[in-house]
Protein backbone atom coordinates (compact mmCIF):
# COMPACT_ATOMS: atom_id res chain seq x y z
CA UNK A 1 0.00 0.00 0.00
CA UNK A 2 1.26 3.30 -1.17
CA UNK A 3 -0.18 6.97 -0.45
CA UNK A 4 -1.85 8.34 2.57
CA UNK A 5 -5.79 7.37 3.65
CA UNK A 6 -6.62 9.72 6.63
CA UNK A 7 -9.54 8.40 8.92
CA UNK A 8 -10.64 12.31 10.97
CA UNK A 9 -8.98 15.35 9.12
CA UNK A 10 -5.46 16.66 9.93
CA UNK A 11 -5.86 20.11 12.10
CA UNK A 12 -3.76 21.75 14.89
CA UNK A 13 -5.32 20.27 17.11
CA UNK A 14 -7.94 17.19 17.91
CA UNK A 15 -7.30 13.64 17.18
CA UNK A 16 -6.70 11.59 13.74
CA UNK A 17 -5.11 8.82 12.08
CA UNK A 18 -3.33 8.20 8.96
CA UNK A 19 -2.20 4.70 6.95
CA UNK A 20 1.07 5.63 5.35
CA UNK A 21 1.70 2.74 3.93
CA UNK A 22 4.13 -0.10 4.83
CA UNK A 23 7.20 0.75 2.23
CA UNK A 24 10.61 2.95 2.18
CA UNK A 25 8.51 5.87 1.24
CA UNK A 26 6.23 5.76 4.89
CA UNK A 27 8.93 7.69 7.25
CA UNK A 28 8.06 10.55 4.30
CA UNK A 29 4.70 10.51 4.09
CA UNK A 30 4.74 10.44 8.47
CA UNK A 31 6.83 13.60 8.37
CA UNK A 32 4.53 15.68 6.09
CA UNK A 33 1.46 14.60 8.12
CA UNK A 34 3.53 16.43 10.96
CA UNK A 35 3.70 19.47 9.39
CA UNK A 36 0.43 20.27 9.27
CA UNK A 37 0.42 20.34 12.52
CA UNK A 38 1.62 23.24 12.70
CA UNK A 39 3.55 22.90 16.30
CA UNK A 40 6.09 25.43 17.46
CA UNK A 41 9.27 24.94 15.49
CA UNK A 42 11.47 22.82 18.11
CA UNK A 43 8.40 20.65 19.05
CA UNK A 44 7.94 20.23 15.13
CA UNK A 45 11.27 19.45 14.90
CA UNK A 46 11.40 16.37 18.04
CA UNK A 47 8.40 14.84 16.50
CA UNK A 48 9.48 15.07 12.88
CA UNK A 49 12.77 13.02 13.58
CA UNK A 50 10.81 10.76 16.39
CA UNK A 51 7.87 9.86 13.81
CA UNK A 52 10.36 9.05 10.85
CA UNK A 53 12.40 6.64 13.90
CA UNK A 54 9.03 5.17 14.50
CA UNK A 55 7.79 4.21 11.36
CA UNK A 56 11.29 3.48 9.98
CA UNK A 57 11.27 0.73 12.65
CA UNK A 58 7.77 -0.52 11.52
CA UNK A 59 9.26 -0.65 8.17
CA UNK A 60 12.68 -2.44 8.90
CA UNK A 61 11.33 -4.86 11.74
CA UNK A 62 7.53 -5.67 11.74
CA UNK A 63 7.69 -8.41 8.87
CA UNK A 64 4.92 -6.49 6.91
CA UNK A 65 3.57 -7.38 3.26
CA UNK A 66 2.31 -5.58 0.67
CA UNK A 67 -0.63 -5.11 1.79
CA UNK A 68 -0.15 -4.04 5.46
CA UNK A 69 -0.03 -0.70 6.75
CA UNK A 70 1.14 1.19 9.12
CA UNK A 71 -1.17 3.97 11.17
CA UNK A 72 -0.10 6.90 12.51
CA UNK A 73 -2.46 8.26 15.14
CA UNK A 74 -1.52 11.80 16.07
CA UNK A 75 -3.73 13.39 19.24
CA UNK A 76 -2.86 17.55 19.19
CA UNK A 77 -3.60 19.44 21.95
CA UNK A 78 -2.91 22.72 22.89
CA UNK A 79 0.17 21.81 25.69
CA UNK A 80 0.75 17.93 24.57
CA UNK A 81 1.48 15.87 21.17
CA UNK A 82 0.99 12.12 21.10
CA UNK A 83 1.80 10.10 17.97
CA UNK A 84 1.44 6.14 18.17
CA UNK A 85 2.65 4.01 15.35
CA UNK A 86 0.63 1.22 14.86
CA UNK A 87 2.12 -1.76 12.76
CA UNK A 88 1.36 -5.80 12.60
CA UNK A 89 3.96 -6.62 14.81
CA UNK A 90 5.06 -9.85 13.19
CA UNK A 91 8.92 -10.06 13.35
CA UNK A 92 8.16 -10.27 17.65
CA UNK A 93 10.55 -8.08 18.31
CA UNK A 94 10.23 -5.78 20.96
CA UNK A 95 11.59 -1.58 20.58
CA UNK A 96 14.22 -1.08 23.02
CA UNK A 97 16.95 0.95 23.99
CA UNK A 98 20.34 -0.14 23.77
CA UNK A 99 21.81 -2.04 26.54
CA UNK A 100 25.04 -0.42 26.79
CA UNK A 101 26.47 2.26 24.49
CA UNK A 102 28.88 -0.03 22.60
CA UNK A 103 25.65 -2.18 21.21
CA UNK A 104 25.51 -1.95 17.47
CA UNK A 105 21.92 -0.55 16.10
CA UNK A 106 18.75 0.66 18.25
CA UNK A 107 20.01 4.28 18.79
CA UNK A 108 16.41 5.29 17.50
CA UNK A 109 15.03 4.37 20.41
CA UNK A 110 17.96 6.17 22.70
CA UNK A 111 16.67 9.56 20.78
CA UNK A 112 13.18 8.62 21.35
CA UNK A 113 13.56 8.03 25.11
CA UNK A 114 16.22 11.36 25.47
CA UNK A 115 13.40 13.43 23.15
CA UNK A 116 10.06 12.67 24.20
CA UNK A 117 8.32 13.56 27.57
CA UNK A 118 7.16 9.84 27.52
CA UNK A 119 6.66 6.82 25.20
CA UNK A 120 5.76 3.73 25.50
CA UNK A 121 4.93 -0.11 23.72
CA UNK A 122 1.76 -1.62 23.22
CA UNK A 123 1.84 -5.28 22.03
CA UNK A 124 -1.16 -7.25 21.07
CA UNK A 125 -1.85 -10.63 19.21
CA UNK A 126 -2.36 -8.42 16.07
CA UNK A 127 -0.39 -5.39 16.26
CA UNK A 128 2.58 -3.38 18.08
CA UNK A 129 2.03 0.20 18.66
CA UNK A 130 4.79 2.48 19.91
CA UNK A 131 3.96 6.15 20.76
CA UNK A 132 5.46 8.91 22.05
CA UNK A 133 4.42 12.21 23.85
CA UNK A 134 5.87 15.36 23.60
CA UNK A 135 4.93 19.24 25.59
CA UNK A 136 4.01 22.19 23.52
CA UNK A 137 5.51 25.46 24.74
CA UNK A 138 8.16 23.70 27.04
Amino acid sequence: MTGLRTVGSPSPQGSFAVAVGADSGSPARAREVIKTLGLPRPVEDDALLLTSELVSNSVLHAEMVPRDAILLKVESRPDRLRVAVRDPGRSGERPALLPTEAAHGGWGMRLVERLSDGWGVVERPACTCVWFELAIGR
